[in-house]
C-alpha cells in the first residue's frame, strides 16, 4: 500500500506497433481523467501526435512499460535512479511473452486505478552495476553476458570473486546474473532458479569444455571479475540490450547497484505463482 504526495507517471514502448499506441492513449486518457497527466517518451508521442520526453530525462514516480519484457528491461536500464526519486515500474504486457510484466492491456484502467489508490505493493529488484575496463555501464535487471563474438570459437576467461580465482575456462561465454535474471539466459544455459528477494548474484558458465564447473551463487556485494585470456575477442551484452566489444586482456566487473528497481505488484506471490504459468505450463 503506498500513500502521499500526488505521483508523476511516465510511459514508454514502441511506437510501431498498434496495440501499443491503442494502450498507451487508454493509459494516457485514463491518467489525464484524473488529474495525473504523463510525461510520455519521445518516439512513442511523436506517433500520438504529442510533445515527448526522452526516456533517460524523465523525473517520475511510477513508469509504466508496454510491450514485454524486453521493454521493460530497456527502460530500467535507462533510468539511473537517484535518492530522491522512488522508481517503481508497471508492465503491462502487449503483444508478449511477459515474466516481469504484471498486467494486460484489458487491466490498464483498474490497474492503473489501484496505483493512484495506493492499492498495490512494492517488490524491490535487485540490479547489477557492470565495469568494462573502469568504465560504467548500465545496470543491468538481469544479466552481464560475456560471450564469444564468433560462432562456434570457444573465448579463454578467468573468473576471480572478491579476489579469488574461481576458475579458469574455455566456453562459449558465461552469464553473471541477478536473481531476477536467474530466470532468463541464466537459466537456459543451466543455472537455478532464484527467489528475487535473495540477495545474490549468479555466475553461470555457458557450454564450459571442462567436467567439474557449476553455477555458482554469491552474495551480492561480492565483486566478480571476469577476465578475457587468450586471443579471442568477445562481446559483452547487458540485459540482451546493449553490446560492447571485448578484446583479450578486458575486464568486466559486476557487483550489485546501489540502485535497485521496484515492480508495482497487483497480486500476491507474483515470482512462484509466474514460475508455474510460465515455466511449468500448469
Amino acid at each position: 500500500m503506498k500513500e502521499g504526495k500526488k505521483k508523476r507517471f511516465g510511459i514508454v514502448g514502441r511506437a510501431d506497433i498498434a496495440a501499443r499506441l491503442k494502450a498507451a492513449a487508454e493509459a494516457i486518457a485514463f491518467l489525464e481523467g484524473r488529474g495525473c497527466p504523463p510525461v510520455v517518451e519521445s518516439d512513442l508521442a511523436t506517433a500520438l501526435g504529442m510533445k515527448g520526453t526522452p526516456l533517460e530525462e524523465m523525473r517520475v514516480d511510477v513508469l509504466i512499460t508496454l510491450g514485454g519484457d524486453g521493454t521493460l528491461l530497456w527502460a530500467a536500464q535507462r533510468q539511473r535512479c537517484s535518492p530522491d526519486i522512488d522508481l517503481e515500474i508497471l508492465g503491462v504486457n502487449v503483444d508478449s511473452v511477459g515474466f516481469l510484466t504484471e498486467i494486460a492491456p484489458s487491466q490498464i484502467a483498474r490497474g492503473l486505478g489501484r496505483v493512484l489508490a495506493g492499492d498495490y505493493r512494492s517488490e524491490k529488484r535487485t540490479r547489477m552495476r557492470t565495469r568494462l575496463n573502469g568504465r560504467r555501464g548500465y545496470d543491468c535487471l538481469n544479466e552481464a553476458t560475456v560471450h564469444t563474438a564468433s560462432i562456434s570459437k570457444m573465448i579463454h576467461v578467468g573468473i576471480w570473486v572478491d579476489g579469488y580465482e574461481v576458475d579458469d575456462l574455455r566456453a562459449d561465454g558465461v552469464v553473471m546474473a541477478t536473481p531476477t535474471g536467474s530466470t532468463s539466459y541464466a537459466m537456459s544455459a543451466g543455472g537455478p532458479l532464484l527467489d528475487p528477494r535473495l540477495e545474490t548474484l549468479l555466475i553461470v558458465p555457458i557450454a564450459p569444455f571442462k567436467l567439474d564447473v557449476r553455477p555458482l551463487v554469491v552474495p551480492a556485494a561480492a565483486e566478480i571479475e571476469i577476465k578475457l585470456l587468450g586471443g579471442k575477442e568477445a562481446a559483452v551484452v547487458l540485459d540482451g540490450q546493449h553490446e560492447q566489444a571485448m578484446v583479450p586482456g578486458d575486464i568486466l566487473l559486476c557487483t550489485a547497484s546501489d540502485s535497485p528497481i521496484k515492480l508495482i505488484r497487483l497480486g500476491p506471490d507474483f515470482f512462484y505463482r509466474r514460475v508455474k504459468e510460465k515455466l511449468c505450463g500448469r
